[in-house]
């Protein structure tokens, strides 16, 4: 009899790449002098801390949240220079566009588990002379969903696992 171990494995169900944006208008940078002329600049980091499927409106799409850290540096035309640090937790809804289409994803959309494979993204900041700042951050952010499934593998060949053989000697 062939030897049967399953194995677990995630099955790629549907790729997609979704995009999130935010604006944020009127930043207050604080006391921090801002001369006419002053720029900003400096690092965004995007980490996701999650990214769950989910229904939202009768529509599918994913749950994601991003925490979104900033070491910007404001240069006056005088050259004084200012660090500023910001931290914040990011969450939106990411519809999935292509993903809607897998027929039959709507029966198992609870068992899947998201898997984050890319993330890119921007951040433009406009400086304004009255101590605040816009940022509009763009996160581009490529995920799979992720079936769970537990197949019989076979080890011994040729008998297909379930099959039950024997040789009787004459």
């Amino acid at each position: 009899m062939g030897l049967c171990p399953k194995a677990l494995i995630d099955q790629v169900v549907c790729e997609e790449t979704v995009t999130l944006t935010r604006l944020d208008e009127n930043v207050t940078i604080g006391n921090i002098p801002v001369p006419h002329g002053s720029q900003l600049s400096g690092q965004t980091s995007v980490s996701v801390l999650d990214c769950i499927p989910s229904l939202k409106d009768g529509k599918m799409g994913l749950q994601v949240s991003l925490f979104v850290q900033e070491e910007l540096y404001l240069t006056t035309p005088q050259g004084a220079y200012f660090p500023l640090e910001f931290g914040f937790r990011f969450q939106d809804f990411a519809p999935l566009a292509d993903c809607e289409y897998v027929v039959g994803l709507e029966d198992i959309f609870e068992e899947l588990d998201c898997s984050v494979i890319s993330l890119s993204g921007s951040n433009r900041l406009t400086l304004h002379d009255h101590r605040t700042f816009d940022q509009f951050l763009e996160i581009t952010i490529q995920v799979r969903l992720l079936q769970e499934s537990q197949p019989q593998i076979a080890l011994l060949v040729p008998f297909p696992c379930g099959e039950v053989s024997s040789k009787i000697g004459v």
